[in-house]
């Protein structure tokens, strides 16, 4: 191209602010404001040898929201060691038992490392649904907001529950697992801490969610945790909210 750098680099910044303008909207900009004169067909080829200046996935990304009914939210950094139930990771597993798969659903607060495992036949909203009632109910705290993947099994009854419960529900970046780390964390501690070593364990939900329940009282009341100075999270709880207690009681 003849065209001179410089006018090159503005039509790239002019279409780059705004992928929507079009070649002849570009022309009159130039011609109005930069006393440039250039021909429509000139700033398509421009706008043709730069990929990003295409508005082609623009478009896509523009279809993908009209479709989404749910504002996907995404928790600030903060939120992981505020308060207790601040901010609870949700994920999901696959778990083969004698060739059948069940779903494993795991729930951990950022702050304590509190958590909670239970089974389900399908990984569907239905059963994420409710196994936020459980969580809610196990753990000793209030929950106010929780973190999960863009996975269908959190969306519909799921997001529901979390309006129906006054739960703020926020979601991951797309493939980007590490924001929801410490339930990964969990997932591997289930496998290799437990799940491994039950060779007995048969392809009954019932007795899945047994040995389920047994690992939630190890892992909370008996196992220590290197990441809140090897304390359980129990204890973890249970001090933390004495000293909250003692706060209060304190400025009164």
């Amino acid at each position: 191209m003849t065209t001179p750098k410089e006018v090159i680099e503005l039509v790239i910044k002019i279409r780059g602010d705004d992928v929507e303008k079009s070649k002849y909207e570009i022309q009159a900009e130039l011609n109005d404001l930069h006393d440039i004169k250039l021909g429509y067909n000139t700033i398509q080829k421009i706008i043709n040898r730069h990929i990003h200046l295409l508005n082609s996935q623009h478009k896509v990304n523009v279809k993908r929201h009209k479709r989404r009914t749910i504002s996907r939210l995404k928790a600030e950094a903060v939120l992981r060691d505020k308060d207790l139930g601040s901010l609870v990771q949700i994920d999901t597993k696959h778990l083969y038992i004698l060739g059948r798969r069940f779903y494993l659903f795991v729930a951990v607060d950022c702050k304590s490392r509190y958590g909670f495992i239970w089974a389900y036949k399908t990984g569907s909203s239905e059963s994420a649904a409710n196994f936020l009632t459980k969580v809610i109910d196990y753990f000793p705290f209030t929950i106010t907001s929780v973190n999960t993947d863009n996975g269908s099994e959190y969306l519909l009854n799921f997001h529901k529950a979390c309006e129906k419960l006054k739960v703020t529900h926020y979601f991951n970046h797309p493939h980007t697992p590490k924001m929801n780390g410490r339930a990964e964390r969990l997932i591997q501690t289930v496998e290799y801490e437990y799940f491994n070593y039950q060779e007995d364990l048969i392809d009954d939900l019932d007795e899945i969610n047994r040995r389920c329940e047994i690992f939630n009282d190890k892992y909370n009341n008996h196992r220590y945790h290197k990441a809140i100075h090897y304390q359980t999270p129990a204890k973890y709880v249970r001090n933390y909210q004495q000293q909250q207690k003692g706060e209060q009681l304190y400025v009164i």
